[in-house]
């Protein structure tokens, strides 16, 4: 897109101005869409990340009217994020005086999945501590090599499991791909049910805390009401002492 005669005579004028201000690597507005435009008028001028506002509070009107011809040309589709099925992101205008141009911008969201494999032989497993009770011998037998010939007998060469989650939660789905196929996680199979627990072992300790923390606040509360009931007959015990002089009296 060339820029008319005007618009270079503006864009010069005003990159004097920006020299003038230190600002000559470049000033930017920007408009937000979300749907729509937001708004009439750009955001700015930004200087390093800081509102400049008050320093330079003013656009060649030439130069504004080159953003909103952009703006309203502009193809919305390119901020289409196929996650969240919408149009969100802004477009930015750079003014930048060393190189007397103006750089045009455009960012969109954008949702990104990543897949990762955790691959543990029993070799692994056997030398995890477990930290439930009466585990330990449980881990120890995957060193039995009939034990192994078992479970390859069972499973196959492999077991996978699939956890699904983000940040610090999530959980272990019940279903397990093996060489054999597809089959559900089986909680009386004592192995299967131990690698069950070990992967969410930290949501087991989390209830357990949760439990302690609930009987705590029984008790205080016992306690509280304890101390209500003897407050309230004290009290009470007080006035019918003080009723029954008075009354003698």
């Amino acid at each position: 897109m060339e820029l008319t005669e005007k618009q270079k005579k503006d864009l010069n004028s005003f990159s004097l101005i920006l020299n003038s201000l230190n600002m000559e690597d470049g000033v930017e507005w920007y408009y937000r869409y979300y749907g729509e435009w937001e708004d009439d008028e750009p955001y700015g001028p930004y200087y390093n990340n800081r509102d400049v506002s008050s320093e330079l509070n003013f656009l060649p009107g030439s130069i504004g009217e080159l953003f909103e011809e952009i703006k309203e040309n502009f193809d919305t589709g390119n901020f289409y994020n196929e996650y969240y099925d919408n149009e969100n992101g802004t477009l930015t205008f750079i003014v930048n005086a060393e190189k007397k141009e103006i750089i045009i911008n455009y960012d969109y969201y954008d949702m990104i999945t990543e897949e990762s494999n955790i691959e543990k032989n029993f070799s692994d497993f056997s030398n995890v501590t477990a930290s439930w009770r009466g585990e330990e011998r449980t881990v120890k037998t995957l060193t039995n090599q009939n034990v192994v010939n078992e479970l390859i007998k069972q499973y196959g060469s492999f077991c996978k499991l699939r956890y699904d989650g983000g940040g610090d939660s999530g959980w272990i789905e019940n279903e397990i791909e093996t060489e054999n196929g597809i089959t559900e996680i089986k909680k009386e199979v004592n192995h299967i049910n131990m690698y069950y627990k070990h992967l969410t072992n930290k949501s087991t300790e989390q209830h357990m805390d949760l439990k302690r923390i609930q009987c705590n606040l029984s008790a205080i509360n016992q306690l509280l009401n304890d101390q209500k009931y003897w407050i309230f007959h004290s009290v009470l015990l007080s006035y019918i002492g003080l009723f029954t002089y008075i009354f003698k009296l």
